[in-house]
C-alpha cells in the first residue's frame, strides 16, 4: 500500500482480533479514536487499552498516537496551526526514537 494511503480499521468495528489482525497484515494502519466511547457508532463499546494493546504486541504491532490529520495534508493548516502541529509531530518522533 502507498505510504501517503492510511485504512483505517477501528478495533471496536471488528468482529475478532484476528480479523482485526488480518486487516493490519494486509495494510490498513490507522486503528482510528480509541477511547471509552465511539461517538459515531455508541453501540460498539471499545476494548480495554490493555486488551487492544495485548493482541497487537502479539502479532509486533504497537500503537502509536496520531493528530486527526495526516502529515500530507499539514500544508491545508493555518499557519500558527501548522506550526503546533510541526512541533507535536517533532516531539513525537524524538519520543518514539527513544
Amino acid at each position: 500500500m502507498p505510504s501517503d494511503i492510511a485504512i483505517q480499521i477501528p478495533p471496536n468495528l471488528v468482529q475478532s482480533d484476528q480479523t482485526l489482525i488480518a486487516c493490519l497484515d494486509l495494510g490498513a494502519k490507522d486503528l482510528g479514536g480509541i477511547g471509552p466511547i465511539d461517538e459515531v457508532n455508541p453501540s460498539y463499546r471499545h476494548q480495554s487499552l490493555k486488551s487492544l494493546t495485548d493482541v497487537l504486541q502479539s502479532k509486533n504491532y504497537r500503537l502509536q498516537p496520531r493528530l486527526p490529520v495526516y502529515p500530507q495534508y499539514d500544508d491545508w493548516l493555518s499557519p500558527k496551526l501548522k506550526t503546533k502541529v510541526q512541533v507535536w509531530r517533532t516531539t513525537l518522533d524524538r519520543e518514539t526514537l527513544n
